[in-house]
């Protein structure tokens, strides 16, 4: 039942959605877009004076900034705006992705993400001085969700090889590939593992909650021990590795632990022995590997490409075709078998 009123135009369920844990609500005012297009954004957004002096009961127009979205948000809430609405620049046209706000608490205005064409003509409006109206329906309640540990025993004590996969998808999409995907590569070698006898004992962790913000693997590692960290040779992370124009994409991140080069590294070599070429990626802690990071844990991962058109090097190196996205149907109903 939410929709957005521009003008003499209405949008409505395929040109809007609530953002997730955004509360519901029913606002008019002036439209004041951070943006000239929907397509050309300044990564601004993240803090109250990036909203100038805004008029009274300013719903505003932003793009994605060097923050998270629930910041942005909140910012705008400060500079005394009474409806905030997203748009994604590298959306495909028609496409509406719907991010996480993390979590409901200090959420006061409805909150929305809109298509290419919603913001288009919002930007329209803006330029005539003209006003919108949001209306959402939205609520969240709590229920219990639970991640699943399964763990073989090595013959050393106090090593752990430690693998992850996230077990749920977004609310638009089944999620086949994000994150199905990593599910069935956990499993398979859990199957190969059978009967054997490792040195280091291998725990895997089939997460709860990563698309609502990471809530499994940020609460399990917050409940360890610094023994129990300490354990931890490495954390591998499978999430997406079935793109349909993908790539071999192997975690480097800049801010990762020691020991996680030497990890992906390894990695890397075996994804050549397979005979294909792996490509360094930075997830920018967007994964279940960000609790281990932050827990100065060693991380590394595989990855086969999300909405982003493929680069000029990731398709020489994987035969995919440039320019197109590595996964089209990435948070969307299509992302299926």
């Amino acid at each position: 039942d939410s929709f957005l009123d521009v003008g003499d135009r209405v949008f409505g369920v395929d040109d809007i959605r609530p953002l997730i844990f955004a509360p519901a609500g029913n606002a008019s005012g002036p439209v004041v877009p951070l943006a000239a297009s929907a397509t050309e954004f300044t990564g601004t957004g993240c803090r109250d004076g990036d909203y100038g002096a805004l008029p009274a009961d300013a719903i505003v127009l932003v793009g994605p900034g060097d923050c998270l979205r629930r910041d942005q948000v909140i910012a705008a809430q400060q500079a005394g705006a009474v409806a905030f609405l997203a748009v994604s620049p590298e959306a495909p046209s028609g496409v509406v992705l719907r991010p996480t706000l993390l979590d409901p608490r200090g959420l006061t205005i409805p909150a929305a993400s809109v298509s290419h064409g919603a913001a288009e003509a919002l930007v329209a409006a803006a330029k005539g001085s003209g006003t919108a109206r949001l209306v959402t329906d939205a609520h969240t309640e709590q229920t219990p969700t639970r991640t699943v540990l399964a763990e073989l025993a090595g013959t050393r004590d106090g090593q752990v090889i430690m693998l992850g996969a996230h077990l749920d998808s977004v609310i638009d999409g089944p999620g086949i590939n994000d994150n199905g995907s990593g599910v069935a590569a956990l499993l398979e070698i859990a199957r190969a593992l059978r009967g054997t006898r490792p040195q280091a004992t291998v725990r895997m962790a089939f997460w709860s909650g990563e698309e609502l913000g990471l809530h499994g693997s940020l609460r399990y590692v917050a409940a360890l021990s610094q023994e129990q960290k300490d354990a931890i040779v490495v954390y591998a992370n499978v999430d997406m590795i079935a793109s349909p124009n993908g790539f071999a994409g192997v975690y480097d991140e800049p801010n990762a632990a020691a020991g996680s080069s030497k990890a992906s590294g390894l990695l890397s070599a075996a994804v050549t022995r397979n005979g294909v070429t792996p490509v360094q990626v930075d997830l920018h802690n967007g994964s279940d590997h960000y609790g281990f990071v932050e827990a100065g844990v060693a991380t590394a991962g595989v990855f086969s490409g999300f909405l982003d058109p493929v680069s000029a090097e990731q398709a020489a190196a994987s035969g995919a075709e440039a320019g197109r996205p590595a996964d089209g149907c990435y948070h969307q109903p299509c992302d299926d078998l």
